[in-house]
């Protein structure tokens, strides 16, 4: 009489590897460029940026983006970040400044009518 194979895909042997998974984080250079592990590092300031990435990343569903789709993401983000700061540093007074003309106007009835409101040593007549 043949014996029976067994007829599970793994040996006993394979099943017990499996339950030891290595608790070791995969980095072991926290300044590696484009490591994007997501096993925690050992060091307390790699965790917590490791932590903040996280966090990030699965709040915007990033986790399941390709690390280049991931790198791509980011730089689309940050050219919009900095043309934004960048209006707001350079249109924003301006555009103040014409807020405030329009808005003596529709109060006072005229824009050169000096407004007593903003008048302090800190700001000088405007």
């Amino acid at each position: 009489m043949a014996t029976k194979k067994n007829s599970t895909r793994y040996s006993a042997k394979d099943r017990s590897s499996d339950s030891q998974l290595s608790t070791k984080p995969l980095r072991t250079n926290p300044l590696q460029l484009l490591d994007l592990s997501n096993r925690p590092p050992t060091g307390l300031i790699d965790q917590w940026i490791w932590e903040k990435r996280m966090w990030v990343e699965s709040t915007f569903a990033l986790t399941m983006l390709e690390p280049w789709e991931k790198i791509f993401v980011c730089f689309v983000f940050t050219l919009i970040m900095t043309l934004f700061v960048f209006g707001m540093y350079y249109y924003l007074p301006h555009h103040i400044h014409i807020i405030y003309g329009r808005a003596k106007y529709y109060l006072l009835g005229d824009e050169s009518a000096r407004l007593l409101i903003f008048r302090g040593p800190a700001l000088g007549e405007l």
